[in-house]
């Protein structure tokens, strides 16, 4: 989900968890591998299986990567980031 700001995404955040009843995410086989001393990347395919208020069963299964540092400079940001993409391709049958 991304959003323009952090009220933008506390509000979509709660709209999103009124519709669903119950969800499951499982992760499979994380891979992280550094690159440096201080900067690494994380990888890992993930299974959603989800289900709204009227009982409709959504599963979904993708590939997650992301990455991250920690930085001991001065900041204006937190020391540790990490940045996230769920791939919308390529989907993964388990």
């Amino acid at each position: 989900m991304a959003c323009a700001n952090e009220s933008a995404a506390s509000a979509g955040t709660k709209g999103f968890a009124r519709t669903i009843q119950h969800i499951e995410l499982q992760w499979a086989d994380l891979r992280v591998d550094p690159l440096t001393s201080e900067f690494a990347v994380v990888a890992a395919p993930w299974r959603e299986i989800r289900v709204d208020h009227a009982g409709q069963r959504i599963e979904d299964a993708r590939f997650f990567t992301g990455a991250g540092g920690v930085s001991r400079r001065p900041l204006a940001i937190p020391r540790r980031s990490l940045v996230l993409s769920c791939s919308p391709r390529p989907r993964i049958n388990w």
